[in-house]
């Protein structure tokens, strides 16, 4: 098990591939294989995260583990534009800091989020793609001011009629999720503390007049 942890770790940083009977070459790994590995330690990290429910310090190695996992993926993802991983790369990156978010206490990347790299890179790189469906169902899922962007855009840009529907609806998703979490935050002030860390003051400040006059 050590030993093809290594072999992972070795070939998500492009510095060995598997050879025979598990063997480590000293060819790098290609792109494509650097993109699986990396999704491989994600699952194994998220995978830890939550056998060890009951163990908190082993729960923070899990979540040390994979917040360190997004860069790679976004760092990939913009050295390969144009393979065909690219854009399944910047989703992960998405669906792993939003992970992150919603499911531990990981305090977020501040101004230097690659959640809001990736959605940048993806209304730039792929925002006419008709391959958007499971970005915007990810991108659904998050808080954050770039994610309503992303949907608003894909809506109005995308030149498929499916994948501007399915924006709309997620859009609508997200706004109603997002005012349900406002609701949540005025209400706990530990969470609202930490949300201020993750998504920044002036952002919670601008949505504050949208909850209570949605809310009262």
């Amino acid at each position: 098990a050590a030993f093809l942890a290594l072999v992972t770790r070795l070939s998500a940083a492009g510095l060995a591939s598997v050879g025979p009977e598990g063997t480590i070459q000293d060819k790098p790994a290609t792109p494509a294989e650097q993109y699986q590995a990396l999704l491989k330690e994600f699952q194994d990290a998220s995978h830890e995260f939550y056998v060890q429910e009951a163990a908190a310090e082993e729960q923070n190695k899990a979540v040390a583990r994979a917040a360190k996992l997004a860069p790679q993926f976004l760092e990939l993802a913009e050295k390969n534009p144009g393979a065909p991983f690219a854009l399944d790369a910047l989703v992960q990156v998405v669906l792993q800091e939003i992970w992150l978010e919603n499911n531990t206490t990981h305090p977020g990347f501040g101004n230097e989020s690659p959640e809001a790299k990736a959605i940048a890179a993806l209304l730039r790189d792929h925002v006419r793609s008709d391959k958007l469906g499971d970005a915007c169902r990810r991108i659904r899922y998050g808080f954050r001011k770039e994610c309503e962007s992303f949907l608003r855009t894909v809506m109005e840009s995308s030149p498929h009629r499916d994948i501007q529907g399915i924006a709309c609806l997620y859009l609508a998703q997200f706004l109603n999720d997002r005012l349900k979490r406002l609701e949540l935050v005025r209400e706990r002030p530990e969470m609202a503390g930490r949300y201020e860390g993750i998504f920044g003051k002036e952002y919670l400040d601008a949505l504050a007049g949208i909850a209570v006059n949605t809310l009262g």
